[in-house]
């Protein structure tokens, strides 16, 4: 995996309007940033995320998008349910992407951008609202993606015993694929922060992928054109997930992030920036 880049974000407080919540259909409420100008980008961030995930690849995306930053339920200013049930973050999605589109101009097209659960999420979002015109997913962990037996227990076990920061770097170098010397350059910076405050909801998440199947007869009239992003340097059964979904879609493509794996907004933000603009270019 290439290097991250220096976590030091780009202050686009001029583009930054608050912070806004939308309801979902159980009543939950979810918050999202609103930033920049132009037709609406839908951000979902993934797995021990937060929608600060997006500071380095936000000032570029804001040129020419108006982005709603989704703030996933269980972190942040965002509220919870009991039981948990991923079927219920497709809605919270679904309540970003109609808010946006009940913001935007009559004919601006909605696009929406997940991120690895988030992208799961994005993707079964679609089939919950009409309001998406073109969808972008990077690396969506379904199908041939396994978790290690016992890793939701073991995220526990660690945030219990030895508290947040354990429980954050075992899920980042062990999930994610990070090594020590990306996690130790991590520590201390604002998005470490907000991990461990969202290190609590992994657990659930990582069930959740381990009991939720992908089915792709679901997915069958979705003919909402997609993206698929793919980091060059990923693992043969992330290849194999991301080949999966995109066989399911019937418009979709399969765009590969050189010298990038799981993390590429962070590792390269300019080129993840240039795939998402690609593959959101109306010319295409």
């Amino acid at each position: 995996m290439g290097a991250f880049a220096t976590h030091t974000y780009m202050v686009i407080d001029d583009l930054r309007t608050s912070v806004f919540t939308v309801t979902s259909a159980d009543g939950t409420a979810i918050a999202y940033e609103r930033i920049g100008d132009g037709p609406p980008l839908v951000l979902v961030h993934g797995t021990a995320g937060h929608r600060i995930d997006w500071r380095e690849v936000e000032p570029a995306l804001a040129e020419s998008f108006t982005l709603y930053v989704v703030e996933r339920r269980g972190r942040g200013e965002s509220g919870d349910a009991e039981g948990y049930d991923i079927e219920r973050e497709y809605a919270d999605v679904a309540a970003v992407v109609e808010r946006a589109a009940a913001e935007a101009d009559p004919d601006a097209p909605v696009s929406l951008l997940g991120h690895s659960y988030g992208a799961i999420c994005a993707l079964h979002a679609v089939r919950e609202t009409d309001a998406v015109d073109r969808l972008v997913l990077y690396e969506p962990p379904l199908g041939d993606v396994p978790e290690p037996d016992g890793a939701a227990a073991d995220i526990e076990r660690l945030r219990r015993e030895d508290g947040p920061d354990a429980a954050t770097a075992a899920f980042l170098r062990d999930a994610v694929g990070l090594s020590d010397v990306v996690i130790d350059s991590m520590r201390g910076d604002e998005l470490w922060r907000a991990r461990l405050d969202a290190i609590s909801t992994v657990p659930r998440e990582i069930r959740a992928t381990q009991t939720d199947r992908f089915d792709p007869a679901a997915f069958a009239d979705v003919a909402v054109p997609t993206t698929l992003l793919l980091g060059g340097d990923s693992p043969p059964a992330m290849r194999r997930a991301v080949a999966s979904v995109a066989d399911a879609l019937p418009d979709a493509a399969v765009v590969t992030v050189e010298g990038c794996a799981h993390m590429a907004m962070h590792a390269d933000p300019a080129q993840f920036v240039a795939a998402v603009l690609d593959a959101l270019d109306e010319s295409d």
